[in-house]
């Protein structure tokens, strides 16, 4: 069996998998210069920057009781909200990205600014006699957190659909391949985290053990730009999150609160298809079918929140 993986790419050359069996683990790859380019730079760029977010919580709380005088209580709030500010800015920065910046400048600009947290937050952490008092260090430490949840939020929730834009052409084996990598990049870069990281925070220095994180942003912003002149970038064009809201409440309106009991029933195969002009909407049919998919993987989506619900209790 031949897969063509990415065809006509721009270098001029195919990425190719040649195997007698499906299950095989042998292949005779050839991969664009442009792709291995692209794909190692995002592939590093997620394994630092996860090395920079879980090494500032992996002992937030450790450093807060021990350096900034607060309770386990305050240091157990202050983790959460550290983590689920994090967590919770990618759906805003995502929208930025989409409406206005691209993916590309936000998170470039996202990069920068945790950069500039991290550096804050390496500072407080330096094992000298500084001219400011524990309130005021602590004030600097929030700050410096606040700037790197920032940052991670511009960088989470666009760096994966900004790895996925640029395989387009690409096979969707190939895309797997990707994300099965991309996903390891992290997880790799959480372990090293919470163990090599965690002990030298514990052990040897907070100094260390923030100095690490911070070197590792550095790198993965350099690293990113550096492929800048190899992305295929596009244009904002409009968040589809803002789309698929607007199309559900048209969708609510129409079934509800219009005159959903009169529309022929079989022009109705998903709940999306109240919001068609066909049936009383105001969205023409491609646009509504665009977003018909996300229907499916709304289900996913609910079982992943209940699982980090209980993952981080």
């Amino acid at each position: 069996m031949a897969a063509n993986i990415c065809p006509g790419d721009d270098d001029g050359h195919d990425f190719k998998v040649t195997t007698t069996n499906p299950s095989s683990s042998t292949s005779d790859q050839t991969i664009p210069r442009r792709i291995k380019i692209i794909v190692l730079c995002i592939l590093f760029t997620e394994f630092a920057e996860s090395i920079a977010f879980y090494s500032i919580s992996a002992n937030l709380i450790l450093f807060a009781n021990t350096h900034l005088g607060f309770t386990n209580l305050q240091a157990s709030t202050l983790n959460f909200i550290y983590i689920g500010t994090g967590y919770a800015l990618p759906i805003l920065s995502g929208y930025i990205a989409d409406s206005y910046l691209g993916q590309y400048n936000t998170m470039y600009l996202g990069g920068l600014i945790y950069i500039a947290g991290l550096v804050v937050v390496f500072l407080v952490s330096i094992p000298y006699q500084l001219p400011f008092s524990v309130s005021a260090k602590t004030a600097y430490f929030i700050i410096g957190l606040t700037l790197v949840a920032f940052g991670t939020g511009g960088i989470k929730s666009n760096i994966s659909p900004f790895g996925a834009s640029q395989l387009e052409r690409c096979s969707p084996a190939y895309v797997q391949k990707f994300f099965a990598w991309f996903y390891f990049s992290l997880n790799a870069g959480s372990l090293i985290s919470f163990t090599l990281v965690a002990y030298i925070q514990q052990n040897v220095s907070f100094f260390y053990g923030f100095m690490i994180p911070t070197i590792a942003m550095i790198l993965a912003v350099a690293v990113f730009a550096f492929a800048r002149n190899y992305y295929q970038l596009y244009v904002p064009k409009g968040s589809l999150l803002g789309e698929t809201l607007s199309i559900t409440s048209q969708c609510f309106k129409v079934r509800f609160c219009g005159r959903g009991n009169e529309i022929d029933k079989s022009n109705i195969q998903s709940f999306f298809d109240y919001a068609k002009k066909e049936n009383g909407g105001i969205f023409d049919a491609d646009r509504v079918n665009t977003i018909k998919p996300l229907g499916r993987v709304i289900p996913i989506f609910l079982l992943l929140i209940l699982f980090r619900t209980v993952y981080f209790q």
